[in-house]
């Protein structure tokens, strides 16, 4: 009879814990995200995948980018959502004015065009965040990356969705991506 007390005593112990426990401790683990190690002529960075997308280097050249993002979401899927990671020569350190040229050339092409601020920043490197965007049309995220003047490149993290906004789930990956963005090597 001690025996079983103190079976049931565990128990109960254990179903305590368990209930004071957060509820995202009593979740099951989700698949832990892969960091992919990206180089080419003369640049190595590592970038994180976010939760529910899928980063590839092969397609990523019919993109005209480093790597490329895929969400399993079907959602996002639908609306062809990607996320680009894209490293530039860079000629000066002010990056602001390569994304109001950016603007510019986009405005020619589509007139209609407006931005809009964004709020997202890298945590070490310079970051200039924008919004592209004709409603019904197509919505581009924006945000060139200067890790510094060592490195003779800059970085452009971007993403689109056709037609509408990006919703919060993708707005959080498009931050995601670009935080974890970390130059290994390049200096000059």
């Amino acid at each position: 009879m001690k025996r079983r007390v103190s079976i049931l005593t565990a128990a109960i112990l254990l179903a305590l814990f368990t209930a004071a426990l957060p509820a995202a401790a009593q979740k099951p683990a989700e698949p832990e995200a892969s960091a992919l190690l990206i180089s080419g002529d003369g640049f190595s960075f590592m970038v994180q995948e976010p939760p529910g997308w899928r980063g590839d280097t092969d397609r990523a050249r019919t993109y005209g980018v480093s790597v490329v993002f895929f969400p399993s979401a079907a959602a996002s899927k639908a609306a062809d959502v990607t996320i680009r990671v894209r490293v530039d020569e860079k000629t000066h350190e002010n990056l602001a004015e390569d994304l109001k040229a950016d603007l510019n050339g986009l405005r020619q092409r589509y007139p209609e065009l407006k931005s809009a601020d964004l709020d997202v920043q890298h945590p070490a490197y310079a970051t200039f965040p924008k919004l592209f965007y004709m409603p019904g049309s197509f919505f581009e995220y924006v945000a060139y990356l200067n890790p510094g003047p060592q490195f003779p490149f800059s970085v452009a993290v971007a993403m689109s969705k056709a037609k509408s906004a990006a919703s919060p789930g993708e707005l959080a990956a498009f931050a995601s991506v670009l935080k974890s963005v970390h130059v290994l090597s390049g200096a000059q």
